[in-house]
């Protein structure tokens, strides 16, 4: 089985940047990516598609430096590989080109990002839906668009890709913001966090504006928001100021309702989680380092908490100097000084989370949806009416109930439902916390038997 100091899983920004900090100090590194190239969400196939981030009015220098270095740094990269099980004192299984592997390190850095909330609400399933992160990839990969889609939902990503929509000169529909009004007083609240982070404050401004430039209607205070159609998309209906409206002959609907922190390969590692009530969703307990309650376990970037791509390298910089300093390739006074400088940018740079998250926390209609036969598990095609049943039995447990009806089995292992299934729990809960968490299990993404049955190590011993 091979071996090596550190293994980092993902090479978006903060696995890239972390890597190029291990190496810095000398430790021999290995970074599994699920992608054919390193970048992440934000700069997916940014070393082959820069000149369409330039035209969607991104500049691509910051991911193009990141990929470089990481190409430079003698890191081995290994592009392709699917990771679906982690052990808590370091070893790792993955497939690459059918084939499965493992590798074990002193030290493993997840770097695994985050994935978009879903959006369950009535039709959600239609060919047609999507989320907005989605048909982003798409525009930014393959320019691939859908002209005079509606976009809906509430938080910065929405606005960001229907604003690239309209660099690139395709119209847009709409955009229904789905955003509370009550959340604009608490957000008022954390003004301070506001002024900390106001190039982000001016950012949104400037994306609203050139939407308004464009002609696109920007409705507020949506609510009750239906995808309608019987094999596709045809229309949708919404609520607003007390009225049902509807937009016909619609040919695409792109859904948002915030990131959360993809935790499933630290959930399989056995690190402990916590209920983030602000940001409505589960995060791995980390210390500023990184470090989880498994001492070879790490986080780093938004897999650990939702802070963004300018922290990301930041952060996994930070992780990387734990890490060294733990295999005494630093020392405590070196490790000490310039983990104080990074955690100081880092400060700086997550400044207005607090005013973010209380602004744009979703609404409980998105999150705990009342139409009790919208899908909840898309995998397994189980609907909030199964839950109600569930709960009017007198069940509590969404262990038991994913037991009994198979929500959380499929292929996205309850990446597309987990946090659906605890909030409709929860809000039949007597004191309204949080109900208890779906259990994950190895693997982790779908591996056929064939490669478990050839899974062996250097010496040929299963």
């Amino acid at each position: 089985m091979a071996t090596c100091d550190l293994v980092i899983v993902g090479a978006g920004p903060a696995g890239m940047g972390a890597a190029v900090e291990a190496r810095e100090r000398g430790l021999s590194v290995m970074v599994l990516d699920e992608q054919a190239g390193p970048g992440g969400q934000i700069y997916r196939g940014i070393e082959d598609h820069a000149p369409n981030f330039t035209r969607l009015g991104t500049d691509p220098s910051k991911g193009l430096d990141l990929a470089q270095c990481l190409r430079r740094s003698g890191a081995h990269y290994q592009s392709g590989a699917s990771v679906w099980f982690i052990t808590p004192d370091g070893e790792i299984a993955y497939s690459v080109n059918g084939r499965a592997q493992r590798i074990t390190a002193q030290h493993v850095l997840l770097a695994t990002g985050a994935i978009e909330r879903p959006c369950p609400l009535p039709g959600w399933t239609l060919p047609g839906v999507m989320t907005a992160g989605a048909a982003q990839i798409l525009l930014k990969t393959a320019s691939i668009a859908c002209p005079d889609a509606v976009f809906a939902g509430s938080g910065p990503l929405l606005y960001l890709a229907a604003a690239q929509y309209v660099r690139r000169g395709i119209p847009v529909r709409a955009v229904l913001d789905t955003t509370p009004a009550k959340h604009y007083l608490r957000a008022a609240g954390q003004w301070r966090s506001a002024l900390g982070g106001f190039a982000y404050l001016r950012q949104g401004w400037q994306l609203l504006a050139q939407l308004r430039q464009a002609g696109v209607p920007i409705l507020h205070g949506v609510t009750g928001l239906h995808a309608v159609g019987r094999d596709q998309l045809d229309s949708i209906q919404f609520q607003r100021r007390r009225r049902w409206l509807t937009l016909d002959d619609v040919s695409g609907l792109f859904l948002h309702q915030g990131v959360v922190p993809n935790i499933q390969a630290a959930l399989v590692a056995q690190c402990d989680r916590l209920w983030d009530e602000r940001a409505q969703c589960w995060r791995i307990v980390t210390d500023a380092f990184g470090r989880t309650s498994q001492p070879a376990i790490y986080l780093a970037g938004d897999a650990a908490a939702i802070t963004g791509a300018t922290s990301a390298p930041m952060r996994g910089r930070l992780a990387a100097l734990a890490i060294a300093h733990a295999l005494g390739r630093i020392g405590t006074g070196q490790f000490q000084t310039e983990a104080r400088h990074l955690r100081r940018q880092l400060d700086r740079d997550a400044a207005v989370r607090p005013f973010l998250e209380t602004l744009y926390q979703p609404a409980a209609t998105f999150t705990a949806p009342p139409d009790l036969e919208t899908v909840v598990c898309r995998c397994e095609e189980v609907r909030a009416r199964e839950v109600r049943g569930f709960l009017q039995a007198g069940g509590r447990d969404p262990n038991q109930f994913k037991s009994g009806h198979r929500c959380g089995m499929g292929p996205c292992q309850g990446r597309m439902c987990a946090l659906t299934l605890g909030r409709l729990m929860s809000a039949h809960a007597d004191d309204g916390t949080m109900a208890g968490a779906l259990r994950i299990r190895p693997p982790i993404v779908p591996v056929p038997f064939a490669e478990l049955a050839s899974l062996v190590d250097d010496e040929g011993t299963p």
